[in-house]
């Protein structure tokens, strides 16, 4: 098969997926599809794709254990982490939620960028630390504890933050598997680079990550807090 037809193929199947997102489609269901189509418009029959699929989920099938967590959180949450949590925010002074998004923003990002990539996550961290501190925050700072709909915005806003500190950090740490992957595809175009250079690049978008979380947080703190002046007093 051609280079081109190769790169028509993965276009095909990139733009199932934008297809699918913008649709609002089960995300699950559309890269599945979408891996399926790309791999029958390379030739392959149905039954090979769906083996093909299978085989790749069972060479890492490591990545269940993060299912193993789940029970330990849960128990962890019934014998008061929530609680605890929000005692350690008000004993060091992280009176607003974006000074707890973004005091876990800069830990997340240079534990990612040091290679601890499973010191935080949302199943661990974000849902039974993070979220019960900022809550706790935005409480403290407005004066009555957050509506539903406020606090399912205030939960998005620690989820997206764990996901920028992660993504922006890890391409740092040079033994990540996004670095040795770029390298080893420029490699194939003869351009030979080091994974210290192509880690030294991902240290400016980091930077600007942080710059922005660090504003982004900061409008944040505002604006909750004149709803929070807004609302009615007892």
């Amino acid at each position: 098969m051609t280079t081109g037809h190769a790169h028509a193929d993965t276009l095909i199947g990139l733009a199932i997926i934008i297809v699918g997102i913008a649709l609002r489609l089960n995300l699950t269901l559309v890269i599945v599809s979408s891996a399926v189509a790309t791999a029958m418009l390379d030739g392959r029959t149905l039954h090979d794709s769906i083996s093909l699929l299978g085989r790749f989920f069972v060479s890492n099938r490591y990545l269940s254990i993060l299912f193993a967590v789940l029970p330990m959180v849960g128990l962890l949450e019934r014998r008061g982490l929530a609680e605890a949590s929000r005692s350690v925010a008000t004993r060091v002074h992280l009176n607003t939620p974006g000074s707890v998004l973004r005091v876990y923003f800069f830990i997340r990002q240079i534990t990612v960028a040091l290679g601890l990539t499973s010191f935080g996550g949302h199943p661990q961290m974000v849902r039974p630390v993070i979220i019960p501190m900022v809550e706790n925050a935005t409480e403290q700072m407005t004066g009555a504890p957050p509506t539903p709909a406020m606090s399912n915005w205030l939960r998005a806003q620690a989820a997206a933050i764990d996901n920028v500190a992660s993504f922006f950090g890890e391409d740092i740490f040079v033994a990540f598997v996004s670095i040795l992957f770029m390298q080893a595809t420029l490699a194939t175009f003869g351009i030979h680079i080091s994974p210290w250079h192509l880690s030294c690049w991902a240290l400016p978008t980091a930077v600007m990550a942080a710059v922005i979380t660090c504003v982004r947080t900061t409008r944040m703190d505002r604006t909750l807090r004149r709803q929070g002046q807004g609302r009615p007093t007892a």
